[in-house]
């Protein structure tokens, strides 16, 4: 009984997770379009975390249309787009860590990464839009660390303090030796 119940939990088990589909997305670690964007994170933020970029949902968009796009002031054609979601680090004087989603979005004709007004026009790259999500979010944890020390340690000295502290007054009531007149 035990083993048919096992084996037709396994036998779901397997018919969940291949109906579902849970493939992990492609991440791009290395190549001239991570060299570029990290180049680029670099310049842009002061506070960027080395070695934090990765790029996820990378897709490769070939237009039915060239753009025109500014490569050292000249108006040059592409006809491909590399769209992907950089997700990076920045560290703020050691404890305000932020988590980065952008969209980044890369001509490998020309080795330049494009800004949003360059491919904003472009359906394909609204629909990548639209499929992934891009945020930033602030890691709260160093900082509430922080907070609760400035709470606890006086707490813990004050209550130290109030154990060990002697009061003279109090010993001379004690002990007869106050003249209350």
């Amino acid at each position: 009984m035990v083993k048919k119940l096992f084996v037709t939990f396994s036998a779901v088990m397997i018919v969940f997770f291949s109906a579902f589909g849970f493939i992990e997305a492609k991440t791009v670690t290395s190549g001239k379009m991570y060299d570029a964007i990290n180049k680029q994170n670099k310049t842009g933020h002061y506070d960027y975390k080395d070695g934090s970029l990765q790029l996820q949902h990378v897709q490769q968009i070939n237009l039915s249309k060239p753009v025109k796009v500014d490569k050292a002031g000249k108006k040059v054609k592409i006809t491909k787009i590399t769209a992907a979601v950089a997700s990076y680090k920045t560290v703020r004087d050691k404890i305000f860590y932020k988590d980065w989603n952008d969209y980044v979005y890369y001509a490998p004709e020309i080795n330049q990464v494009l800004t949003a007004g360059d491919v904003n026009s472009i359906p394909a790259v609204k629909d990548f839009q639209k499929k992934y999500a891009s945020n930033v979010t602030l890691e709260l944890g160093p900082i509430l660390g922080l907070l609760a020390l400035l709470v606890i340690v006086p707490l813990i000295f004050l209550f130290i303090w109030n154990k060990r502290k002697f009061s003279t007054l109090g010993y001379k009531i004690e002990n007869g030796l106050v003249d209350f007149e």
